[in-house]
């Protein structure tokens, strides 16, 4: 059985929700620290499951996610980056559209058993490549700094 776990990331506390494939919630909405205590709380909600049966689903916010991503990266658990536009429309779908912090995880573990793919693991190329474009337009305008 597929675990998916929805997170919120916010700046200083996150917000996650554990669901199923057939979409039924084995973890309501709770709270945990961006710090290693709070990582730790996170981890001990889902540490009875197997990690390949586990996929964490969070919005690409700022920098506030790469602590997280990281973290359980190294851990080996599967973690996906999921584009703010395409959640807010997924909870547009709702008749309600309600936007809370609990409202969120759920939405994006909903989104993560509609749309998931184990193949695909591209999400640290993604945070990559907007690196190397920022560096690109970076060294576009000392090139032209240079020129004038």
């Amino acid at each position: 059985m597929t675990y998916y776990i929805g997170v919120d990331i916010a700046k200083f506390v996150h917000y996650a929700c554990i669901i199923d494939h057939l979409g039924e919630v084995h973890q309501t909405s709770f709270p945990f620290d961006n710090s290693a205590d709070g990582f730790q709380l996170f981890l001990s909600k889902f540490s009875s499951y197997d990690k390949g049966d586990v996929v964490i689903g969070f919005e690409s916010t700022a920098h506030y996610h790469e602590n997280l991503f990281n973290f359980l990266s190294g851990l080996g658990f599967h973690c996906e980056l999921i584009n703010p536009i395409l959640t807010k429309r997924f909870r547009s779908l709702n008749i309600r559209d309600v936007k809370t912090d609990s409202a969120d995880t759920f939405t994006i573990a909903t989104f993560l058993a509609f749309n998931h793919h184990k193949e695909s693991n591209s999400s640290f190329n993604v945070s990559e490549l907007k690196y190397f474009c920022i560096q690109r337009e970076e060294l576009k305008q000392k090139l032209s700094t240079e020129k004038i």
